[in-house]
């Protein structure tokens, strides 16, 4: 996947150790670009800029209409 980045963020590319900066109109690609289309911080190159973000990841959980984080226990166990 590629993807045009439309925020700034830092990210560390495949095969490399460091994060880099990424600003307005870079270009990623691979895993970079999914993660960076998932958050918002760049629209993929197959599609055009006006269409609305992806969803949210898996992570969060549908609740009567609205996204949530799911619930985390904290404490010891019974």
């Amino acid at each position: 996947m590629k993807a045009t980045v439309t925020k700034p963020f830092k990210g560390v590319k495949t095969g490399e150790v460091y994060p880099t900066q990424f600003t307005f109109g870079d270009n990623v690609d691979g895993n970079l670009a999914q993660v960076a289309v998932d958050n918002g911080w760049a629209v993929s190159d197959k599609t055009d800029a006006t269409h609305a973000p992806s969803p949210p990841p898996d992570r969060y959980v549908e609740r009567g209409g609205a996204v949530s984080k799911p619930r985390v226990r904290r404490g010891r166990k019974s």
